[in-house]
C-alpha cells in the first residue's frame, strides 16, 4: 500500500506511524498554526531531553497533538491544535478532520473518531 509517497507494505501502520503520518497531514492543513502538545506529551519530551542529556542519547521529537488509540483496523484519533487569527475555527477543524479521515481510510482503517480541539490562536 502507498501513502503520501511512502510504502507501508500489506500491513497496516503501527500507532507510531499513524502519530507521525497524522501530524503531518495536519500541519499541512491551511490555517493551522502548530499542533499543541498536552500536559502529558510535554513533560515527557522534557524528560527525555534531560535523559538524553545524561546518556549523550537524544530522543527525536514526538508528534506532540496528536493521540492514536488503535484496535485492530479501527482508528481513534484526538488532535489538539492552535489555528491561525484569521482563520475560521469551523473550517480549519472540518479540514483537518477530513483529511485525517481521507488519510486514515487510504491506509486501511476502519475510522471510528477523529477529534480535533482548537485550543487557541497564535500566528
Amino acid at each position: 500500500m502507498y501513502l503520501q509517497g511512502t510504502v507501508l507494505g500489506d500491513d497496516l501502520p503501527d500507532r507510531d506511524q499513524v502519530r507521525r503520518l497524522v501530524a503531518e497531514r495536519v500541519r499541512s492543513t491551511p490555517g493551522v498554526a502548530r499542533l499543541e502538545p498536552s500536559l502529558q506529551q510535554s513533560l515527557s519530551k522534557i524528560a527525555g531531553r534531560a535523559s538524553g542529556l545524561l546518556t549523550g542519547r537524544q530522543r527525536p521529537d514526538s508528534d506532540g497533538g496528536v493521540h492514536v488509540t488503535l484496535d485492530g483496523t479501527t482508528a481513534h484519533i484526538k488532535i489538539d491544535l492552535v489555528i491561525r487569527p484569521d482563520e475560521s475555527i469551523i473550517r480549519v477543524g472540518d479540514e483537518a478532520r477530513a483529511g485525517v479521515w481521507n488519510l486514515l481510510r487510504e491506509a486501511g482503517f476502519d475510522v471510528v473518531k477523529v477529534d480535533v480541539a482548537v485550543l487557541g490562536l497564535d500566528g
